[in-house]
């Protein structure tokens, strides 16, 4: 089967972006999705899998690399906005993502996308000596404040609590964030799915910086 896609990187994160239409909608399973990200001429995070396209919007339909479904991707919207603009000309429009609609503007060329305010799922955990919180920003994250933001410490410690019981079924992404002198905060963010640490995350450094506002 040929399908047409679009490669697409934002904040270096990097997806495939496809349409699904009535012809290819029963090729996207799991293992199908795993080949597609890891085949070696594209090689990406995740897919970002179009539908149900409107005059005023669309559906997104988020993968990891490992073929599993979440809720939502700042980067990857943001991609997708990009994408849909170049298609339509539409400067403003809706994504409609795992949790819920996100407003898209094109202004002076950027993708604006509008996150939802992220919530407390749970807060101060006791997780293998860490303490940190569970916030929901569109996807689910662990975030825990740290000065050490060694990359072999946070990819060993991020691979362990993503698989921690009390996130299961589902695992977590782990946000590791370090308060800076100047009124900002550096933010590390391993993630599930992918497995690995990403060059940005916009839904973790929105978790992040929601929990050290607080």
């Amino acid at each position: 089967m040929n399908i047409q896609y679009t490669l697409a990187h934002g904040g270096k994160n990097s997806f495939i972006i496809i349409e699904k239409k009535q012809n290819n909608k029963q090729f996207f399973t799991q293992k199908n999705i795993q080949k597609i990200c890891s085949y070696s001429k594209i090689n990406v995070d995740a897919l970002l899998l179009i539908s149900k396209q409107t005059q005023l919007g669309l559906q997104l339909d988020y993968y990891n690399r490992d073929g599993s479904w979440a809720s939502f991707c700042a980067n990857g919207s943001r991609c997708v906005g990009l994408y849909y603009y170049q298609k339509t000309n539409l400067k403003q429009f809706i994504i409609n993502a795992g949790d819920g609609p996100h407003n898209i503007i094109i202004e002076n060329k950027k993708i604006k996308l509008q996150m939802n305010k992220p919530k407390y799922k749970k807060k101060n955990i006791h997780v293998d000596n860490f303490v940190g919180n569970w916030i929901n920003s569109g996807a689910e994250h662990f975030v825990i404040e740290s000065n050490n933001l060694n990359h072999d410490f946070i990819l060993n410690t991020g691979k362990k609590l993503r698989f921690h019981q009390i996130f299961n079924p589902h695992g977590i992404n782990v946000n590791f964030y370090k308060k800076n002198s100047n009124n900002s905060i550096t933010v590390i963010t391993y993630e599930k799915g992918v497995e690995k640490i990403m060059n940005s995350c916009g839904s973790g450094s929105t978790a992040a910086a929601f929990h050290a506002y607080q």
